[in-house]
């Protein structure tokens, strides 16, 4: 066989495995930033969700205090059955605002939670493509002969 075609196509394959990994390395670290945005948006949201939901449960306890007053200083019972609608009424709102900020949270969770699982997927699948392309790399490279004997042949 003729050295330099041997040495011209190992170079070309060295080159197109380093290029190869260097790509694949550059998604694995794409898909890394992606997922760690996910992660500080979806952190955020919590925060968010955690905020309004303790505001929404001091509106709801300062309602039942509210609600506890009202019932004690009523000087009739028709006082106090308006005072007690009135304030379910406001418990009643404070418990849909709560029940609509958690759905609108999980809603966007699992939106996210989606597209970073399709992410990873691909991940995945371009890393095992790239270990089954080394091993196979290495299986050729170690199943050629290197004797000159058979180089001759």
């Amino acid at each position: 066989m003729d050295w330099p075609l041997i040495v011209s196509l190992a170079v070309l394959t060295s080159v197109m495995v380093i290029g190869i990994a260097v790509l694949l390395w550059i998604e694995v670290r794409r898909a890394i930033r992606r997922s760690l945005a996910m992660m500080e948006r979806m952190e955020a949201q919590m925060k968010g969700t955690l905020e309004d939901t303790q505001q929404l449960i001091q509106t709801t306890q300062s309602l039942t205090v509210d609600i506890q007053r009202r019932l004690h200083a009523a000087d009739g019972i028709m006082q106090a059955i308006q005072s007690t609608g009135e304030a379910s009424a406001s418990l009643s709102k404070s418990i849909k605002g709560i029940s609509g900020v958690l759905s609108n949270s999980i809603t966007e969770a699992r939106a996210t939670l989606q597209n970073e699982q399709d992410t990873v997927r691909n991940l995945i699948a371009m890393t095992t493509m790239g270990a089954e392309l080394w091993h196979k790399w290495q299986s050729r490279k170690s199943s050629k002969p290197s004797s000159p004997a058979n180089e001759q042949q």
